[in-house]
């Protein structure tokens, strides 16, 4: 009887050291810089650092839906859509990988401005897409093809408009600079 219960609390202990382990993966650093052209198109470049705790064979990175010449470390990528997302795939290069992996994502996207009904240009960037995994850290910049009129307002599908208590930015000119200050959960956008 004693043997059996040291093999069950032996068992207990690995389940509960095996679901952090598990859970542990995540994107410690996303950057994101995007270049907005004065015809509403904007050329994206994301780099990703990725914490893998174990191997996984449909690994993707979302991008938002209508994003072409979609590149995955300067090669064409494969993409599959999905809702309202494209997906690149990262399972042929690092499904069996675990560590920390970087790539680099390109892609143009269209129409990133239109007219919010009052006869102003609202511009509508979406810096995630909704990944799998928590984001540690983020930096990004946006660059505009003139001045900004206005303070920039960020939304958030997890934390809706109190994003920007979690993110620091300035303006310099046409460029707005900002970083997270703590980190994002998973499916952000």
């Amino acid at each position: 009887m004693k043997g059996w219960m040291r093999m069950m609390l032996a068992a207990v202990l690995v389940l509960f050291l095996a679901v952090p382990a598990g859970a542990a993966s995540a994107a410690t650093q996303v950057e994101s810089f995007l270049t907005v052209a004065a015809d509403g198109s904007c050329q994206v470049t994301t780099t990703v650092t990725l914490r893998l705790e174990q191997a996984s064979g449909d690994l993707q990175f979302p991008i938002p839906m209508g994003a072409a010449n979609v590149t995955l470390n300067g090669s064409r990528a494969k993409t599959t859509a999905g809702g309202d997302r494209l997906y690149v795939d990262l399972s042929k290069a690092y499904g069996s990988v675990t560590g920390n992996i970087s790539f680099s994502l390109n892609y143009t996207l269209y129409g990133v401005t239109e007219e919010n009904g009052e006869g102003v240009l609202e511009l509508r960037l979406p810096l995630m897409s909704g990944f799998s995994f928590p984001v540690d850290a983020m930096n990004f910049s946006i660059t505009l093809p003139g001045e900004i009129p206005g303070r920039p307002a960020f939304t958030s599908g997890y934390y809706q408009s109190s994003i920007e208590k979690y993110l620091t930015f300035t303006q310099e000119g046409t460029t707005i600079k900002g970083s997270t200050t703590q980190s994002l959960k998973d499916h952000e956008t």
